[in-house]
């Protein structure tokens, strides 16, 4: 049985730090026919190389924002960020790169490979001037776990090869997105008021990264189908 890499959120207080992960992650990579391994932060280059090795995917989970430092930018509006989350992360994709592992980047995932591609970010979509609400539902909504907005697909896609559509209804949790793209990505499919709902990379063909959720989704046949070709390389 293949084994995930599903890397968790992390929050942190005056008395304790806090490691989890959604059981929505674990349950996609469970009904799709895989082994998830969560993994917290780690600092120790040998352990996390061993985590690794020990993989045949990993996915960049969603979680809190990326730090505008990455960017070369200044905190402009309310944030919750940890950097040692974002350099972590940051080691777990160049090292599945290393070892041409398929990756699938959800949310903060879709938005850090853009980072690290050398990409920004919009650090607030209302306030960036994107008046329609449909991206920054609350987690007490219902959103997350019901398609809310259509998003529009690529037919040059990796996406659309893998669900033979040109939109898809899609659910909604985030108050960030892509600004300016990082170098080598492709665009595979916007939401109607053009912002970047889903990437490629032009250079990795092993790679999605989708600004929805597809693993709160995942018992659905179009989001599963996501599940399934990640499993399989992509299509190797």
């Amino acid at each position: 049985m293949n084994k995930i890499l599903i890397s968790c959120s992390y929050s942190f207080g005056d008395k304790e730090d806090i490691v989890r992960i959604d059981n929505a992650y674990t349950n996609a990579v469970l009904n799709a026919g895989a082994l998830p391994l969560p993994i917290g932060i780690e600092e120790d280059e040998e352990k996390v190389n061993s985590y690794l090795d020990l993989s045949d995917g990993l996915i960049l989970s969603g979680g809190i924002d990326i730090c505008p430092l990455m960017y070369d930018d200044y905190v402009v509006t309310e944030m919750d960020f940890h950097d040692k989350r974002d350099l972590f992360e940051a080691r777990l994709f160049e090292g599945a790169i290393k070892r041409n592992l398929p990756i699938l980047a959800i949310c903060r995932g879709l938005q850090l490979v853009n980072v690290l591609r050398g990409g920004s970010l919009y650090q607030d979509l209302v306030k960036s001037g994107f008046t329609e609400s449909i991206h920054t539902k609350k987690e007490k909504d219902p959103f997350i776990d019901e398609v809310y907005h259509y998003v529009y697909i690529n037919k040059d896609s990796l996406l659309y090869k893998i669900l033979g559509k040109e939109k898809l209804r899609v659910n909604s949790i985030h108050h960030q997105a892509v600004k300016n793209l990082g170098e080598g990505i492709a665009i595979n499919c916007k939401s109607p008021d053009g912002i970047v709902e889903g990437f490629e990379l032009k250079d990795y063909k092993k790679f999605l990264a989708t600004q929805f959720h597809p693993e709160r989704l995942h018992l659905e046949e179009d989001f599963n189908k996501i599940f399934k070709s990640f499993l399989g390389g992509y299509g190797e």
